[in-house]
């Protein structure tokens, strides 16, 4: 399987990558910055195929197929996002991937990205470490939170209850009270992972959806992050919430930030 979920996602990137070159057409879904791509289609019918051919007995989520659709009842469960980024392929910025996990009894055991652009493929089997084109990436060993980089998402959509949005709201008011610790506003969730398990950026605090954060949380774990929701919490399928990403050093330094303790 290690090899199957990394040659699917590579299969589906090199497909929309010219539709990224040369445009393609777009519509929008529930608002004007979240839009669906033939590209998004075209991914999606090429992950499902592959899986649906080579193990028919697994079940399948993504964000491209209706919830009611999906199977969830499976031993093996893979997670979706076909295109993940896709207001900046949209608009001709270079900053999406595909991304797919597998999920066994429950428990995410694999994740990969690939992002077509710069031919790069971000993979991770629990217990085995996370890899950037073979060769193993760790994350950052910033031991303070003072003069550290990060990324993160300011829009409240993301962080559906009262409580989430004051705390959204009181972690980039401190953000940007602090002129010694620095963040940017990351559009796509992939980006982020991929800096901050090369150790590129030092955290991540972001929101999402399950495939959204299904492939991160492996391939953060294996680069050696803690990884828990927007709150410090667990991660939950059920829900859409954030989540949050650090060393063990650090990571409680992001929870004193948001006014939060890990459980």
């Amino acid at each position: 399987m290690d090899q199957f979920i990394q040659t699917i996602v590579r299969e589906a990137g090199e497909a929309i990558l010219p539709l990224y070159k040369n445009g393609c057409e777009k519509k929008s879904k529930t608002h004007e910055h979240d839009v669906v791509t033939e590209a998004d289609m075209l991914s999606n019918q090429i992950l499902l195929t592959g899986i649906r051919e080579t193990y028919p007995d697994h079940g399948i989520i993504s964000e491209e197929v209706p919830e009611g659709d999906w199977e969830t009842d499976k031993e093996y469960t893979w997670v979706l996002d076909p295109l993940d980024g896709t207001k900046p392929f949209s608009i001709g910025w270079p900053m999406f991937a595909v991304m797919a996990a597998l999920q066994k009894g429950g428990e995410i055991i694999m994740g990969a990205m690939y992002f077509p652009v710069t031919d790069e493929l971000l993979f991770a089997h629990k217990g085995k470490g996370a890899f950037l084109n073979d060769c193993q990436v760790h994350t950052s060993t910033r031991r303070e939170i003072k003069g550290s980089f990060g990324s993160f998402t300011t829009s409240y959509r993301s962080w559906p209850s009262p409580q989430d949005q004051e705390r959204r709201a009181k972690f980039v008011v401190n953000l940007l009270n602090d002129r010694e610790i620095f963040g940017n506003n990351v559009w796509c969730i992939c980006m982020a992972v991929k800096s901050l398990a090369e150790g590129k950026i030092d955290w991540l605090n972001v929101g999402g959806k399950f495939w959204d954060w299904a492939p991160a949380k492996v391939i953060l774990e294996e680069a050696g992050c803690v990884v828990t929701d927007g709150e410090g919490g667990p991660l939950l399928q059920e829900v859409e919430q954030g989540i949050m990403a650090a060393s063990p050093t650090l990571h409680p330094q992001l929870c004193d930030l948001l006014g939060v303790r890990t459980s």
